[in-house]
């Protein structure tokens, strides 16, 4: 098991009570949690919701305080005092989330540590399989996104090896249904050399997949690879002689060999690969 619950960090629907499709969107800015005194600032909005999890808000953004230990809200402003006495029901509709809050809460505090893990990752890293940048940043959120109302989630992998110029990122794409085991869904790759990042994608079977992950997640990836790359060069042991990673997904056969040479994977390190199981999930 992978010791935590999938997420990505967005905004909680909280129902009005006995509507399904009116409620109000939280937005937790974690940046403004104070650890000390166990507050957080919560952006709240009126909303509507859609069948596919789609979120439409109705209203300008209000801000609240609240204490995590009690889900008790404290308006900062007149426009959110008015918020409370027009959603009397708020609260007490908050109080069925404040859980999952908190853990979002201290999964805020952990990504503020950007070296512990990857420290200790890397410089146990030796057999240049390439790495899921949850493993290095296990406390980041998570590339989840929405297809036909499934949940899917995406590992992206980095190469760990810091002699290589690698600048593929190999993509494995994984369906959850709640307590299921996670279904390995299609394989693509990126890559991010020059000004526009090309995804291929290992069977036209997963290309629509890979389509919905794109939109909502492309301008993602330079940062992930950059971050990924930093601690890679810090903490990654120089290897004796450059060897191309091996990734842990299948890269598509006829897309750039994430080892950096410039060749197509099946003409360079595809012998080399090794598929590797997905790691445990919970949804």
């Amino acid at each position: 098991m992978r010791g935590r619950s999938l997420d990505a960090g967005g905004p909680l629907w909280v129902e009005a009570p006995g509507d399904d499709d009116d409620g109000v969107s939280v937005d937790a800015r974690f940046e403004t949690l104070d650890v000390e005194r166990r507050t957080v600032v919560l952006a709240v909005r009126t909303a509507e919701h859609d069948d596919d999890g789609s979120l439409y808000a109705t209203s300008e953004p209000m801000t609240l305080s609240c204490v995590l230990d009690t889900g008790d809200c404290i308006p900062t402003d007149d426009a959110a005092a008015t918020f409370l006495v027009d959603h009397p029901w708020f609260e007490e509709q908050l109080q069925t989330h404040m859980d999952h809050l908190r853990q979002r809460a201290w999964r805020a505090v952990a990504q503020r540590d950007r070296e512990t893990a990857a420290r200790r990752v890397l410089e146990g890293a030796s057999d240049g399989t390439m790495i899921a940048f949850e493993r290095p940043f296990p406390a980041d959120w998570d590339l989840l996104f929405l297809h036909d109302g499934v949940l899917h989630w995406v590992l992206d992998q980095y190469c760990p090896n810091p002699a290589c110029e690698c600048s593929s990122v190999a993509l494995t794409v994984y369906q959850i249904r709640g307590e299921a085991p996670a279904a390995r869904m299609g394989e693509a790759s990126v890559d991010l050399a020059g000004d526009q990042p090309r995804l291929e994608v290992a069977t036209e079977a997963a290309r629509e997949l890979f389509d919905t992950f794109w939109d909502k997640y492309a301008e993602r990836l330079r940062p992930r690879r950059d971050e990924a790359r930093r601690v890679v060069l810090r903490y990654a042991a120089q290897p004796a002689s450059a060897q191309p990673a091996r990734s842990g997904s299948r890269i598509p056969r006829n897309a750039s060999c994430p080892c950096g040479s410039g060749k197509k994977y099946k003409r360079c390190c595809l012998t080399a690969a090794a598929d590797a199981a997905p790691p445990g999930l919970r949804s």
